[in-house]
């Protein structure tokens, strides 16, 4: 189906509150975690603030605080979920995997073919709203130009599709 003019998941209560990695190179962990927040909520569950942190710490096959990228976080999110910030809070340093299935699964990341679709075969813009338009998808985008340096609101027009080396929601 045709895509809708706009979204804005944040007009139905699907948006946790901005979240500040610090200076840990973690946003492919935040990326993933904001992803399966408001994917979750779409889908008619409670909106809940789930843990970067335990993907920091847990998803061993990347370097945690020196960068990552989503796939892997999906991968080791699909077995073991992510818990809530209130049980796993965020550092800001990559630390010892302290995850504790006793507080079981809060949140299950599934894969989302396509976001891959977009990473590596370069999504149009009327793709990506169709599929935003229906769930959020975790993005990567190339944050070194002055556009996204100095942004501080409303949608970014203009956005290199080469080089990415940041991490975001859409």
């Amino acid at each position: 189906k045709a895509a809708p003019a706009s979204v804005d998941w944040r007009t139905s209560g699907c948006v946790t509150p901005v979240k500040d990695q610090g200076s840990c190179g973690s946003c492919w962990a935040f990326s993933v975690t904001e992803t399966n927040e408001t994917s979750n909520c779409i889908n008619g569950n409670p909106l809940l603030t789930l843990s970067p942190q335990q993907l920091v710490d847990c998803v061993t096959m990347y370097n945690g605080c020196d960068g990552g990228d989503y796939w892997g976080a999906w991968a080791y999110g699909e077995t073991s979920g992510q818990e809530l910030e209130s049980a796993y809070p965020y550092k800001a340093v990559q630390g010892t995997c302290k995850y504790n299935n006793a507080d079981g699964k809060v949140g299950t990341i599934k894969n989302n073919p396509s976001v891959r679709a977009g990473v590596f075969g370069g999504a149009t813009n009327a793709e990506m709203m169709t599929t935003i338009s229906v769930k959020s998808n975790a993005v990567g985008i190339n944050a070194s130009g002055i556009n996204f340096q100095t942004y501080s609101s409303g949608v970014l027009e203009t956005c290199s599709r080469t080089g990415m080396n940041h991490a975001v929601v859409a």
